[in-house]
């Protein structure tokens, strides 16, 4: 699905695995943040499906979450260059 809409919008396979991939650590870390902190008992499977799960979730978050985090990252940059500039000229 990911992959109809990126080549409807004519941006690459690469572009498209890149921002998968960071999506998918984006939502992982927002699940993580979520989540409460505490150690559940299940047999291997069952830990096997929790993180497959897990993941799939994180993708999709990542997906949505990945946008905001870029705006926040050129914008901390804009302002740190900002500051850097001013001082040089001050």
């Amino acid at each position: 699905m990911l992959g109809l809409i990126l080549a409807l919008a004519g941006i690459s396979q690469v572009c498209a695995v890149i921002y998968l991939i960071v999506g998918i650590l984006f939502g992982w870390r927002f699940i993580n943040f979520i989540t409460p902190n505490m150690f559940i008992w299940m047999p291997l499977k069952g830990w096997l499906i929790y993180y497959i799960v897990k993941l799939f979730v994180a993708a999709f978050i990542g997906m949505l979450i990945v946008p905001y985090h870029l705006a926040k990252y050129v914008v901390a940059l804009f302002d740190g260059v900002a500051e850097i500039t001013t001082e040089e000229n001050g």
